[in-house]
C-alpha cells in the first residue's frame, strides 16, 4: 500500500515520496491475517509488515533488514504482527537508520526459502514494482546463481 501511494508523490518529491506516503499510512494501515513460511517453520497472524530482503535497503534508502548480506545464500526477513498506530509511530521513523529491528515488536530471521499466504488476492511490493497476486508468493535463494565481476 506504501508503494502504491508513493507513486502519487513522486513527481514533487521522489526521495521523499515513500516516507509521505508511510507517514499517511501509519494512520490508516490495517493489519493483515497470513500464514507465512519461513524455510519450514510457520507462522500464522495478522502481520503489519512482513520484508523479505537479501540486500539491507529498499524504498530509496530505507534500512529494512541491516544485517542482510547479499552474498550469504540467504534471505533476511523481518516481520512484526499487528501493531496500534501509536506503535508504528515509533517504529517507522526508525527504519531508515536499521534501528527498528531492536524493538521487540521486530522479529529477524534468516531462511532460504519463503513463502507468503494471505486469503485474498494481494498486491506485493517487488523491488519497488507493485505485482498483483492471489494472495500467495514465494521465493527460493538459489545459491551462486549470479557471478558478479567488478573492479576494486
Amino acid at each position: 500500500e506504501i508503494v502504491r501511494l508513493s507513486y502519487l508523490f513522486k513527481k514533487f518529491s521522489p526521495k521523499l515520496s515513500y516516507v509521505f506516503s508511510a507517514a499517511i499510512k501509519i494512520f490508516t494501515y490495517k493489519s493483515l491475517p497470513a500464514k507465512v513460511y519461513i524455510g519450514d517453520k510457520l507462522i500464522e497472524g495478522d502481520f503489519t509488515i512482513i520484508a523479505m530482503a537479501n540486500g539491507r535497503y529498499y524504498g530509496g534508502g530505507f534500512q529494512i533488514a541491516p544485517d542482510a548480506s547479499l552474498n550469504d545464500g540467504m534471505f533476511t526477513v523481518v516481520y512484526a504482527h499487528h501493531m496500534p498506530w501509536y506503535k508504528l509511530l515509533a517504529f517507522f521513523p526508525m527504519v531508515p537508520s536499521g534501528k527498528h529491528v531492536n524493538l521487540k515488536e521486530a522479529i529477524v530471521m534468516k531462511c532460504d526459502k519463503i513463502r507468503v499466504c494471505y486469503d485474498k488476492s494481494y498486491a506485493f511490493n517487488i523491488d519497488g514494482n507493485i505485482i498483483d497476486t492471489d494472495g500467495t508468493i514465494e521465493a527460493e535463494m538459489i545459491n551462486n546463481a549470479i557471478n558478479v565481476i567488478h573492479n576494486l
